[in-house]
């Protein structure tokens, strides 16, 4: 910031920070819908082995 920075500069800069910082941090609902994503293709995966499994039994 230059020597001539009024406060509306400082109130920008200060706002655009927040928003950065709240971008950059995964909300709760979104931890929870990538679990539940991991989960689901982890289970997908071992149902489609047992199918492999049985229909070559």
């Amino acid at each position: 910031m230059g020597k001539g920075s009024s406060g509306e500069d400082l109130f920008l800069f200060a706002l655009g920070g927040l928003i950065g910082a709240a971008m950059a941090q995964p909300k709760e609902a979104e931890k929870t819908s990538l679990h539940i994503l991991r989960i689901t293709k982890k289970n997908s995966i071992i149902i489609f082995r047992l199918k492999i499994i049985f229909m070559n039994s």
